[in-house]
């Protein structure tokens, strides 16, 4: 998680539905198909606005307070948010899993 900055989560991205989205293609989709990926990509999304409300939130207190006196004096929190963050990525993993095996089952 420390590597090229203070806090990276896991990459993700939504492209994939937001250009289905937006280019009509959805509306080829079968209902039940859209309801079972909406979910998903929400969840995603709300990963992802987590992490960059966090990421935000540590780039404002090393700016106020300075990069030595956060990592040095409140590095004890970064390893509360490094299991959370891990946890959320399994959960994460694991709906992908769960909505591909439906994906395939619906077929």
């Amino acid at each position: 998680m420390v590597y090229g900055g203070i806090f990276n989560p896991a990459t993700i991205s939504g492209v994939a539905w937001q250009a289905a989205r937006e280019s009509g293609v959805l509306s080829n989709m079968k209902y039940s198909t859209i309801l079972l990926l909406a979910p998903t990509y929400e969840a995603q999304e709300r990963y992802r606005a987590l992490s960059d409300a966090v990421n935000q939130s540590l780039v404002n207190d090393v700016r106020r307070d300075g990069m030595d006196r956060v990592m040095r004096d409140r590095f004890a929190p970064f390893i509360d948010l490094a299991t959370d963050f891990k946890n959320r990525e399994g959960t994460l993993l694991e709906r992908y899993r769960t909505t591909l095996k439906e994906l395939d089952a619906s077929r």
